[in-house]
């Protein structure tokens, strides 16, 4: 039915043509969970909270603050 690959319990490294996408705030506060380990190993701009930085990928979690941001921004 599926073919489902499930991701280890930690991702130490990725391949070349890998990126990790996390969720994170929109301050950039990367200092807990998937935030933190972008941050300390996959190249995670402290105080950027959304988009591609160095090989991972931001995605903010909270609604609430993202729609504000994109509605009066």
């Amino acid at each position: 039915m599926y073919n489902r690959e499930y991701t280890p319990e930690r991702i130490s490294e990725l391949k070349p043509n890998e990126i990790f996408v996390f969720g994170s705030n929109l301050a950039g506060a990367h200092g807990g969970g998937a935030a933190r380990l972008a941050y300390n190993r996959f190249g995670a701009i402290w105080g950027q909270g959304v988009g591609l930085q160095g090989r991972s990928y931001a995605i903010p979690t909270v609604k609430r603050s993202f729609l504000r941001q994109v509605c009066v921004g």
